[in-house]
């Protein structure tokens, strides 16, 4: 039975009616055939091309289907597989199913196709082989080669409502889109180079889809540009050259440069502490210590002007030494308030501001340049948790915030921080006896 089956087979593979050529009728009118096209059929290599294959019969068969075409040299995606549907041809009326491919040619020259086969139960049909006379890029130059119908080149950079300020972290969004491309085969730029900035490359992603039988391909780059200084900076533009396969010329698809102006962070812009000039009491006391001396009294006097010189010192060294202290605890006073009113708003760009100026009055050069760089600091998982939310939330559009869980878990450990150092300082000191 197997054999018999196999000799049947056999016999319909060799059946010199069942292959039939392109635009070729068969003289028998019930017997279906098998046509093809190819657009365009002189593609550049790495080009995109459209193959359809169509399938003729005259009377409904029993359900088959085309055999899938994966030829190595070329990348081959699957665009429309239709249902039957009737038409006219060549005056004839038949029942029509089609399929077409998206073609893209590795290489250059001739690139034999299998011919197209369809299958069912009872029927095997086979059309001719195309061939696909593949060309060459034109030259051999040092850029990408991009043969698309049309390729477009964008950006978008997340900017704050106010100033730029030292330390902030812009994210830039590169988009390369191409008509005839998939996403693979579009580059990935590299970050630019930009004086007194640090420039994070986060990774790409590709995607593509076929719209009206054309692979439109996509690639899109994300960047975080970090200014470590103020100043005024220009970022590079940005030159991505192409081939025009409608035109046969090269392009060049541009991002134009532009302008940043960076001012210092909140907490470096307080004025600076000035020191006044010390008051000469010592040299008036030593002037009327002779007058002194010979006063009534003077022993009382004396031991008045020592206490006051004391008080004077006293007063001196509070200023000198003590003052900046307290002034510097006011001011972390005064932006963990601003932080907390910040949380209390639900405004992610002021409270992570005013924690980074927390940060540098606190450290000063050694503090952390974003939100998410405290949770080495604070060591505490709720917190690394507040910090990820709020740094998501100033670089994203779509993220949900909650400022009152931010400031129940942040603020008490800024709160708790200074007697946390000034324990592990004691710890620290060298024993008095070994």
């Amino acid at each position: 039975m197997v054999g018999r089956r196999l000799i049947i087979l056999m016999l319909l593979l060799l059946w010199p009616l069942s292959s039939v050529g392109q635009n070729n009728l068969p003289d028998d009118p019930t017997e279906p055939f098998i046509e093809f096209s190819l657009e365009p059929e002189q593609p550049y290599v790495q080009a995109m091309v459209r193959y359809t294959i169509r399938l003729y019969r005259h009377s409904h068969l029993q359900r088959g289907y085309f055999l899938d075409q994966n030829p190595p040299e070329l990348v081959t995606e699957l665009y429309r597989d239709e249902q039957p549907r009737v038409v006219k041809h060549a005056g004839r009326e038949y029942e029509l199913i089609e399929r077409e491919y998206l073609l893209f040619p590795q290489r250059s020259g001739d690139i034999d196709i299998p011919a197209p086969v369809f299958s069912s139960r009872d029927l095997f049909v086979t059309g001719k082989s195309p061939t696909l006379k593949v060309k060459p890029r034109p030259d051999a130059g040092d850029w990408h080669w991009l043969p698309a119908q049309a390729l477009e080149l964008t950006q978008k950079l997340e900017l704050p409502q106010g100033e730029v300020s030292r330390g902030m972290q812009l994210e830039r969004s590169i988009t390369i889109q191409a008509q005839g491309l998939t996403g693979a085969q579009l580059p990935e730029l590299p970050p630019p180079n930009i004086d007194g900035f640090e420039v994070q490359d986060l990774g790409s992603r590709v995607e593509q889809k076929i719209t009206e039988g054309i692979m439109v391909g996509q690639r899109h780059m994300r960047q975080l540009l970090i200014p470590r200084q103020a100043g005024k900076f220009t970022v590079p533009g940005i030159d991505l050259k192409w081939w025009d396969t409608k035109n046969n010329q090269a392009q060049l698809a541009r991002l134009p440069l532009f302008n940043l102006t960076v001012v210092e962070s909140l907490a470096s812009s307080v004025a600076p502490e000035t020191k006044p000039e010390p008051v000469a009491v010592t040299e008036e006391l030593a002037e009327d210590d002779d007058q002194i001396a010979t006063a009534p009294g003077s022993a009382n006097l004396k031991l008045l002007a020592t206490v006051l010189s004391l008080l004077v010192y006293g007063v001196l060294i509070w200023h000198y030494r003590l003052l900046p202290r307290l002034k510097r605890q006011l001011q972390l006073a005064t932006q963990k308030r601003r932080f907390q009113q910040a949380c209390q708003a639900n405004d992610p760009a002021t409270a992570a501001a005013t924690l980074i100026a927390w940060g540098e009055l606190r450290w000063g050069n050694q503090a952390p340049v974003s939100a998410l760089g405290f949770q080495d600091q604070f060591d505490s998982p709720e917190v690394t948790s507040c910090l990820r939310d709020l740094d998501r939330a100033n670089y994203s559009n779509n993220h949900e915030w909650s400022g009152t869980a931010a400031m129940q878990q942040v603020v008490p450990h800024l709160k708790r921080y200074k007697a946390k150092q000034a324990a592990q300082s004691r710890h620290q000191l060298p024993p008095l006896y070994h």
